[in-house]
């Protein structure tokens, strides 16, 4: 991809019932994920590791079960 582009994707997150434990509708259950991009179709070029945090992110899940009283 050359620099300065773009790419979008995405991702599933499944959270069961047993999964998600909170005391409050208020109060949310919150887990982080790191999310990484990698190139898996090309020999890495030197340089892509120079600055790695430019490859990943955190994201922030947020989950409520609305059967709390």
């Amino acid at each position: 991809m050359p620099a300065g582009r773009h790419v979008k994707g995405g991702f599933a997150v499944t959270l069961g019932l047993e999964d998600v434990t909170s005391v409050s509708r208020r109060i949310p259950f919150r887990c982080t994920v790191k999310v990484e991009a990698d190139a898996v179709d090309t020999p890495p070029d030197p340089d892509d590791a120079a600055n790695p945090a430019n490859n990943s992110a955190s994201v922030e899940l947020d989950a409520v079960d609305l059967n709390d009283l």
